[in-house]
């Protein structure tokens, strides 16, 4: 892969910086180099900008509630919110139940295509979407952005 594969670049671009402690350019631009993207130092830059990525006591860090993801997060809302009828979370678990004629698969695909920085995994059975979430913060989100009605509605 070269540089001009930017969308893939900035997802593990993402994906690194949340998993690994990074504290330079040059160490970030040596993984990415791993993964088989080579990059100039100035496209690096721009790219960390991008994702409004910050240096803190000496290590990288990607926003919290990145807006990138709260626009991802709102389409998601527009296209599935009338086509999900069960949403509720426990812990790092989001659990999504579809509506008639909609599958789960369709909702697993839809979030892993999304590339969401909190969302560690999405599995699903027939009926059902299980939505892994790296904080409670973080399933308690996702789960208030996809209800449709009040809580006590949800109640089973």
């Amino acid at each position: 892969m070269g540089s001009l594969d930017k969308e893939p670049r900035l997802r593990r671009l993402r994906e690194l910086l949340q998993r690994n402690e990074i504290s330079s350019q040059e160490q970030l631009a040596e993984l990415l180099a791993v993964e088989g993207f080579s990059i100039a130092q100035s496209t690096l830059s721009r790219d960390l900008r991008e994702l409004a990525v910050s240096k803190r006591d000496g290590l990288y860090h990607l926003p919290q509630g990145a807006p990138a993801e709260a626009g991802v997060m709102a389409e998601l809302r527009e296209r599935w919110i009338d086509r999900i009828d069960f949403v509720d979370c426990g812990g790092t678990t989001v659990v999504l139940r579809p509506r008639n004629g909609t599958s789960s698969q369709e909702i697993r695909q839809a979030l892993e295509g999304a590339s969401l920085p909190s969302v560690v995994a999405v599995t699903h059975t027939d009926d059902t979407t299980l939505v892994i979430t790296r904080s409670a913060a973080q399933a308690r989100e996702l789960v208030r952005l996809l209800r449709t009605r009040p809580r006590r509605a949800w109640r089973r």
